[in-house]
């Protein structure tokens, strides 16, 4: 009788789970096996020009739209180029590029956007030193950190179970002296 009572118990705790797990998977917060799995990991060396060097790991590199900047709808995004190489078995990406920003004015934009669902989201921006930090967004559920050093000024970017992770940094160039 006692064994009963405890097999009702299980069945209805079973029941319960499993109308909870259907409840999730129906709100769209967490997406096939294959999507829930994508992971990313990279540092992007911005150099005063605007151009990147981005390296690191990404288990799905479609995802990184900068590496296909002709997707972009801007009408000068011919001029953008990216140059990168990906290892499939080890998962690492080389990357060099000028379509990560844009000047508009005085004012920069470093945009880092990765459309789908990360499980875990991690990017290290290393920015020179000598750059007026500016506003930074990022889309929800992203977290920031931002750190200086007399060498660099480094934001670092992350977030857990995230869909469609951006980071926008606006800075300005500090004036080159004239010589005299």
């Amino acid at each position: 009788m006692v064994s009963m009572v405890l097999l009702k118990k299980i069945l209805m705790g079973s029941a319960i789970l499993l109308s909870l797990v259907a409840a999730i998977q129906a709100s769209g917060q967490y997406p096939d096996s294959g999507a829930a799995g994508k992971n990313l990991s990279l540092n992007v060396h911005l150099l005063d020009t605007g151009q990147a060097l981005v390296v690191g790991y990404v288990d799905d590199p479609r995802g990184l739209i900068f590496l296909r900047p002709t997707r972009y709808t801007d009408p000068a995004a011919t001029r953008y180029a990216s140059r990168y190489r990906y290892e499939n078995e080890t998962h690492q990406l080389y990357a060099w590029t000028d379509a990560l920003t844009f000047k508009q004015g005085d004012t920069w934009r470093l945009m880092f956007q990765c459309p789908g669902f990360y499980a875990e989201y991690r990017v290290i921006f290393d920015l020179p030193a000598d750059l007026g930090l500016g506003r930074i967004n990022s889309s929800e559920g992203l977290k920031y950190v931002v750190s200086a050093s007399n060498d660099s000024l480094t934001v670092i970017s992350q977030g857990y179970d995230i869909r469609n992770p951006s980071i926008t940094i606006e800075y300005q160039q500090s004036l080159a002296e004239e010589a005299s």
